[in-house]
């Protein structure tokens, strides 16, 4: 069985909705929605890849990100010591 469908991704960008594998680009979600694929296949109910195309994968990052370090939360949202104080809490 053939199917029609789209290998690209998804493509949002400045209000234009459409695909990275075709130039069709719609303004509404459901205009989007309707563009038909641009290849045909046979249908397969096998997952093309194993793992998530969406998914991030952030240990490329690794030697680039800085540890992240626990902060004192107190210290952050506290006012400082010369602020003046106020006369009339809410």
């Amino acid at each position: 069985m053939a199917c029609q469908y789209h290998p690209g991704k998804p493509d949002f960008h400045e209000g234009l909705k459409g695909w990275t594998c075709c130039k069709p680009r719609e303004h509404s979600f459901d205009d989007f929605m309707e563009i038909k694929g641009c290849q045909l296949g046979l249908h397969s109910n096998e997952p093309k890849h194993n793992d998530d195309p969406f998914k991030a994968d952030l240990t490329k990052y690794d030697d680039v990100l800085p540890e992240p370090q626990p902060e004192n939360v107190a210290e952050a949202i506290a006012p400082p010591a010369s602020a003046p104080k106020c006369q009339n809490p809410i």
